[in-house]
């Protein structure tokens, strides 16, 4: 068996490369073959060295939502998410414009790529900003590794509630001036 290469994909700041390896080989499931059962506490859980990341396809938010990368998201969800959360998300989309299908995902090499140490189960802080990005709706869990959105909806009104009051007002005049616009984008998409 040889060994797969790497790709490279440009991180998304100081032009640092970032090797993300090729997506994997898939096949059909065989006839009354069943596909494999979600694990229950996530793939981090079992410390895999590498996890699959595949495309969350949702026609309503793929339609009317904001790419992670977007200043609305680093705006409006940021307070919610959670700065490492947030970048996670922004790294795991990145490998969606080279590899829109899906990828592997080298967990060491991302959390380092992020200032964190990988290190195995659910407790550490790159585990916990998966954890965050399933428990928003942002991603979920599936056999091999993470299902994740390429866009996002608005932010809920139960996490809007819990913003100061100066970040829900410009929240509400992001919506007052997105309803405007032609195509209801708003310059906080484009980020």
């Amino acid at each position: 068996m040889q060994p797969t290469p790497s790709i490279t994909a440009s991180a998304p700041t100081g032009g640092r490369r970032l090797a993300i390896p090729p997506p994997p080989t898939r096949r059909p499931l065989a006839p009354g073959e069943q596909p494999a059962a979600p694990e229950p506490q996530g793939p981090l859980a079992a410390a895999p060295d590498c996890v699959t990341i595949t495309p969350w396809i949702d026609p309503v938010v793929d339609e009317s939502g904001h790419d992670p990368r977007s200043s609305y998201v680093e705006r409006f969800w940021l307070s919610t998410l959670g700065p490492t959360a947030t970048w996670l998300l922004r790294r795991l989309v990145d490998g969606f414009d080279e590899h829109p299908d899906g990828y592997i995902l080298d967990l060491a090499v991302t959390a380092q790529s992020l200032g964190l140490t990988y290190s195995r189960g659910q407790s550490s802080p790159f585990a916990k900003a998966f954890h965050r990005c399933v428990m928003f709706g942002l991603a979920h869990h599936c056999s091999t590794g993470y299902v994740v959105r390429r866009r996002v909806p608005d932010v809920a009104r139960r996490h809007l509630l819990r913003m100061p009051d100066e970040l829900r007002l410009a929240h509400e005049a992001w919506l007052a001036e997105s309803a405007t616009c032609p195509a209801g984008v708003s310059a906080l998409d484009t980020g």
